[in-house]
């Protein structure tokens, strides 16, 4: 029987992974958050030259109701 060490054959590639997930969850989850959402017409009969800060707010800020301040 011979003894193989695959601790240190698989540690480098559990760290390459590793940050690979975190920067595949970083940006599908993360990022998306502060991107703010495109101002949609509601009358496009009437439109308003500034949107209201909540109909463009991104998600982070709009649940942390952050555009009021």
């Amino acid at each position: 029987m011979a003894l193989i060490d695959v601790h240190s054959l698989s540690h480098g590639r559990s760290r390459a992974l590793r940050v690979k997930v975190t920067l595949a969850f970083l940006a599908r989850f993360v990022l998306p958050m502060f991107d703010p959402y495109p101002y949609i017409l509601v009358n496009p009969a009437e439109p308003f030259l500034i949107a209201n800060l909540e109909q463009s707010a991104s998600l982070f800020v709009f649940l942390l109701y952050l555009f009021r301040l």
